[in-house]
């Protein structure tokens, strides 16, 4: 297991006990409520899936730079 994985599961799982106490608090939830294994799972299986190397402005660089490639 990769140093950042257990630091990231730690903090889903946070995430989901707080929407199951908000659920329980008749608070709206919408759809993340179906959420909860599947991001347990990525950040157990597939770490990079949970978006904490990189922010969204290195992200669109990173895109553009791929697009600029192709051509």
């Amino acid at each position: 297991m990769k140093p950042s994985q257990p630091k990231i599961y730690e903090h889903e799982k946070e995430q989901d006990r707080q929407l199951l106490a908000d659920c329980a608090a008749s608070k709206k939830s919408g759809s993340k409520f179906a959420n909860i294994h599947i991001k347990l799972r990525q950040a157990a299986i597939h770490p990079i899936l949970a978006r904490r190397h990189y922010d969204d402005a290195t992200l669109k660089k990173m895109a553009k730079s791929c697009l600029m490639e192709d051509k």
